[in-house]
């Protein structure tokens, strides 16, 4: 299992680079948990974690 720390300066702002990211990986989300760090330029914190997708016997 891995995790990928996306930050930003609102929540729709960590919510695009998340979906820009994960849409372009072969992966499997496991969980996910959000965070908002006080006095951080970009305070609002997303945590996905995730699974590498085994490749397919045909791929």
């Amino acid at each position: 299992m891995a995790r990928k720390l996306f930050l930003g300066a609102s929540a729709a702002q960590v919510f695009s680079k998340a979906h820009a990211w994960v849409s372009g990986q072969d992966i499997r989300i496991a969980d996910v948990s959000w965070d908002f760090l006080d006095g951080e330029d970009e305070p609002h914190c997303l945590a996905v974690y995730f699974t590498f997708e085994p490749q397919s016997a045909s791929g």
